[in-house]
């Protein structure tokens, strides 16, 4: 489905600028919520090394994301090093 990777894309793009974890994965969850066939499993915004929540993009960072569509479960995530 074309809503991951439009929904990373936009994620990394917001985090160019947005530095709130909170924001940037209310705006990729928003994204994929345009899709009437996807379910959202999770939009989260984590430490690329301990994959701990944050709450700030800084330093190594992970944009994951998982969605239902119909019966198939699809991934997709995006370092930043912001």
């Amino acid at each position: 489905a074309l809503i991951l990777s439009k929904t990373i894309a936009l994620g990394e793009e917001l985090a160019k600028t947005e530095k709130d974890a909170g924001k940037v994965v209310a705006a990729m969850k928003e994204n994929i919520e345009t899709e009437p066939l996807a379910k959202i499993d999770y939009v989260e915004a984590v430490d690329a090394v301990s994959m701990a929540p944050v709450n700030t993009l800084e330093g190594e960072c992970m944009l994951a994301v998982a969605v239902y569509i119909g019966k198939t479960r699809l991934i997709d995530n995006t370092l930043l090093n912001a």
